[in-house]
């Protein structure tokens, strides 16, 4: 039996003892971090989720506790502390603050988000909308395949000769194929003989020996020149320049042509899509000052997210230059301040597991302490420690005068 300042003594050290064997408790299921396994992605997010590649430092957590502890004291399970356990340690008090501003930032994003799905649904629900922009659209099609027509058209233009080449090869492939050049040759030098012969030899022709001799050389000449081919060389010149003069007002008509084209769908096509632009401005124009809210309002909190970023960096991290962060685009400044949190919770982690040996043997000892006094000052048994906040605030309140009676309105009620 104790009397009410015995009694408040006695809570004192029992909320000392709960402390201790929480605080042992926490330092049992809290296993550090080994943030070397995660990825360039993971480490731009912020500390506020898990990520998915994390690894925990399990075994060595595990050999300090067996060397620490003479005892298992009843803990949870390793591993089951929540999520950002460290964010209760004054290193990081303030990147805490950051997450109710994570939080605002992406009601707003989501917001944004159902806004611009409206947009989206007044665009898709407006016929003469619609109907403007599929107009737009075809044109732009249309150019497009112009535009490759007429870039091959140039191109032909710009290589006439070899358009001319291939012409003529197809043309004169078969006749290739089906007569061989000696054979070509040997005909017209044949033919040219027998000429000569004839015209030498046959008496009847009216001629002048002299005359007879020049005619059976004109027919020599004659034949040689069939054999060398050079008449068919120069058939085939003529014929290259009259193909290459047709082709080439062909080509340059057919550009024109398209040009002209091009040009009047390039006029039709702006007045579509003035007009276009003109009915999504009307039916946008309802959602410009939500729409305006938000932007502001998104602005506004990425700034004070970046100014916290800001002052915990240039407060904890020696390598960081105060202001950096503030001149850069909010992405790229929110990327970079995570991945110098993250270094910060690996070198935080690291010497939270050196230190862990004291601290478990520190808080061990002073829970047994606890444990000891209680049990030399127990006015009502161990069972009913969990009582004792009821019990003196009974005696406080006046409903018993020791902590005998106390209990026993405690445990009748």
């Amino acid at each position: 039996m104790a009397n009410l300042d015995d009694m408040r003594e006695f809570q004192q050290h029992w909320h000392a003892y709960r402390d201790e064997e929480r605080r042992l408790a926490d330092l049992c299921a809290r296993v550090p971090l080994d943030i070397s396994s995660l990825t360039v992605a993971e480490r731009v997010r912020d500390l506020f989720d898990a990520p998915e590649n994390l690894r925990l430092c399990a075994a060595a957590h595990e050999d300090v506790l067996a060397a620490a502890l003479t005892a298992q004291p009843p803990i949870t399970q390793e591993g089951d502390a929540a999520w950002g356990w460290w964010f209760e340690d004054d290193a990081w008090r303030e990147y805490a603050l950051l997450k109710p501003l994570v939080d605002e930032r992406g009601a707003l994003l989501a917001a944004r988000a159902e806004l611009d799905a409206k947009i989206e649904a007044a665009l898709a629900a407006d016929a003469a909308y619609q109907e403007a922009c599929r107009a737009v659209e075809a044109y732009r099609a249309s150019n497009a395949e112009d535009a490759a027509a007429r870039a091959e058209l140039a191109h032909r233009l710009e290589h006439l000769d070899e358009g001319y080449r291939a012409a003529e090869g197809s043309r004169l492939a078969g006749a290739r194929a089906s007569i061989d050049p000696r054979v070509r040759i040997g005909a017209s030098l044949a033919v040219g003989a027998v000429l000569v012969a004839l015209v030498l030899g046959l008496p009847y022709l009216d001629l002048a020996l002299e005359a007879r001799i020049a005619l059976a050389v004109v027919i020599g000449l004659v034949a040689l020149l069939l054999a060398s081919g050079l008449p068919s060389r120069g058939a085939a010149l003529v014929r290259e320049r009259l193909w290459t003069r047709g082709e080439r007002e062909h080509l340059e008509r057919s550009l024109t042509d398209l040009d002209a084209r091009v040009a009047l769908r390039a006029d039709e096509g702006k007045a579509r899509g003035d007009e276009a632009e003109a009915r999504r401005a009307e039916l946008v124009r309802p959602f410009d000052e939500p729409q305006a809210s938000i932007a502001s309002h998104l602005e506004d909190v990425e700034g004070r997210m970046l100014a916290l970023l800001d002052r915990d960096l240039t407060r904890r991290d020696g390598t960081y230059e105060a202001g950096a962060l503030l001149e850069l685009p909010f992405a790229e400044a929110y990327a970079t301040a995570q991945q110098r949190e993250w270094m910060l919770l690996d070198a935080w982690m690291r010497a939270y597991l050196a230190a862990l040996p004291h601290e478990v043997e520190h808080t061990a000892n002073l829970r047994a302490s606890e444990e000891v006094w209680l049990e030399a000052h127990d006015p009502f048994g161990r069972r009913h420690w969990e009582d004792t906040d009821e019990v003196v605030a009974r005696m406080e309140a006046g409903d018993a005068s020791d902590s005998d009676r106390a209990l026993a309105l405690v445990t009748a009620g």
